[in-house]
């Protein structure tokens, strides 16, 4: 009998896709599992490696796939009583990783959802090394795993308030979800931030959350041109103003002397607080200028992209998605 489900899209991921299906299948389970694979029209070579694993292959249109909805269809194929998603660039650490995340369920009959934790991959810069170590360790700074729960009391709601993002903060690089609490709570067909908002509703519905730092992958993007990055700034940023109304005070007359006062302050740590060769800190140091200047004009246009028509939009996007 099949006790989990692992759902993978795919789209173009040839980078990744051998390491991960080998780290998958490299598991140590005391359970049956079965993975998923949904590619939504791949033409780099990824469905050819994908071939040659035991894997369910689902194949749709790139225009049918969405964040929520082809996850959706994956956990409707699943034979599993635990659905687990994972990215085509999310590499399982170790071979405990599976069992580790599903062992979060045992902690509580209330679980509904577990995430893991994600470790830089190496080559990371080391801002975006420091702020992914630092956002998980807010959660747990050891291997203990960390139960999280709200109160259905005003107190309660009031310590959800203050601090949404903890409390609802899931990822589907690395979770995994209890069917049934699935199928009360399906993932919404939204742009982006899916797992985020599913992360929100299951904490409010009175459900708990685990986070599991032992069930890590290696996990951080790269992407060949700085545009891509503002492309992906901008997709994260609109699908955050569109699910949650976040917006970022970012004003084209401070772009400038804004990002030179956050890449000051990068400069700073990376000189001070890392052992990298000298030359090495100065590329991080110039590659850092134009993260921080392509994020706050990605937000600037993500916060704002109900203004920008739609061919804008799609230009902007990097899933060429006009919203």
């Amino acid at each position: 009998m099949i006790t989990v489900s692992i759902i993978l899209p795919t789209y173009n991921g040839i980078e990744y896709i051998e390491e991960v299906l080998q780290a998958v299948f490299g598991q140590r389970t005391r359970f049956r599992f079965e993975m998923i694979v949904i590619d939504s029209g791949s033409t780099d070579g990824t469905l050819d490696v994908i071939k040659q694993y035991p894997v369910r292959l689902y194949q749709i249109e790139k225009s049918e796939f969405g964040h929520g909805k082809t996850r959706n269809y994956g956990a409707e194929l699943a034979q599993g009583n635990f659905l687990v998603f994972i990215t085509q660039d999310a590499t399982p650490a170790d071979d405990d990783w599976l069992e580790e995340l599903i062992m979060g369920f045992v902690l509580d009959p209330l679980v509904g959802c577990v995430f893991g934790k994600q470790i830089p991959r190496p080559g990371c810069d080391p801002i975006t090394k420091r702020d992914l170590l630092l956002h998980f360790e807010a959660f747990s700074k050891t291997d203990a795993p960390l139960l999280q729960q709200m109160e259905n009391t005003p107190e309660g709601w009031k310590l959800f308030a203050q601090r949404p993002y903890w409390y609802g903060f899931n990822s589907n690089v690395n979770s995994a979800l209890k069917k049934d609490v699935w199928q009360k709570i399906r993932f919404r067909d939204v742009l982006y931030t899916e797992d985020q908002l599913i992360g929100r509703e299951i904490i409010t519905s009175g459900y708990k959350k685990v986070y599991a730092p032992k069930a890590a992958v290696f996990h951080s993007h790269s992407y060949p041109t700085f545009f891509q990055y503002f492309q992906r700034f901008f997709d994260e940023l609109r699908g955050m103003e569109m699910a949650f109304g976040y917006k970022e005070d970012v004003r084209l007359l401070r772009l400038i002397p804004d990002t030179f006062s956050i890449t000051l302050k990068d400069a700073r740590y990376i000189f001070e607080e890392t052992e990298l060769p000298f030359a090495d800190k100065i590329y991080w140091v110039y590659f850092r200028w134009w993260i921080n200047f392509y994020r706050r004009l990605g937000a600037y246009f993500g916060c704002r992209h109900k203004r920008l028509p739609p061919m804008i939009r799609k230009a902007f996007s990097r899933e060429k998605n006009p919203g």
